[in-house]
């Protein structure tokens, strides 16, 4: 007999704090949902670099990035 499985997908961007992704992570797994694979991707890199002589990064200078993570469960 072959066994259905079914799934959902949820998408956490840079805007969740880690606490609220972790409530509907829970939320979600008290609803009989097994977590089958976590995926992170970058959304945005970002290098702000004022103007030096001396290359490379120097003080003031930053790099960010943002990502988001993809949460696949199964049930």
């Amino acid at each position: 007999m072959a066994k259905n499985i079914i799934y959902k997908v949820l998408d956490f961007g840079d805007g969740w704090a880690a606490d609220s992704i972790a409530d509907e992570m829970s939320k979600v797994a008290s609803d009989g949902w097994t977590v089958i694979k976590i995926m992170s991707s970058p959304t945005r890199y970002e290098v702000s670099r004022l103007p030096d002589d001396v290359p490379g990064l120097n003080d003031g200078d930053s790099v960010s990035v943002a990502s988001s993570m993809r949460v696949v469960f199964s049930k």
